[in-house]
């Protein structure tokens, strides 16, 4: 992957300015309004476009040993395959040793 031209660059910057300048001069981006939304009613979707569709209480648990309860404090994470360092990490490894992340939920209103 090369070098974005220095054109695409400075061409990129101003229409990010153009677009904030015109957020500036117009008072912001346009303010939800509340009074005209209703919230929706929960529908569980059973046909589209003709084919049937099972609901999600019809789902059985079909695997070969039943379902697998494990434990985290014994239950390690084997990296192995095409890796140069094979390793065996325990859950509170896991936990300690490496960064955590939380996922964020957005809701964008249109």
């Amino acid at each position: 992957m090369g070098r974005i031209p220095p054109v695409i660059i400075i061409v990129t910057l101003l229409t990010a300015g153009i677009i904030a300048f015109s957020l500036v001069i117009s008072g912001g981006l346009p303010q939800r309004q509340d009074r005209n939304i209703s919230p929706l009613t929960l529908v569980e979707v059973r046909d589209y476009e003709g084919a049937h569709l099972s609901s999600i209480a019809d789902f059985r648990e079909n695997s070969i040993r039943g379902p697998q309860y494990l434990s985290a404090a014994t239950y390690p994470l084997k990296i192995s395959g095409l890796v140069s360092k094979p390793q065996s990490i325990s859950y509170d490894e896991i936990l300690t040793t490496f960064p955590q992340y939380e996922k964020k939920d957005h809701a964008l209103l249109c």
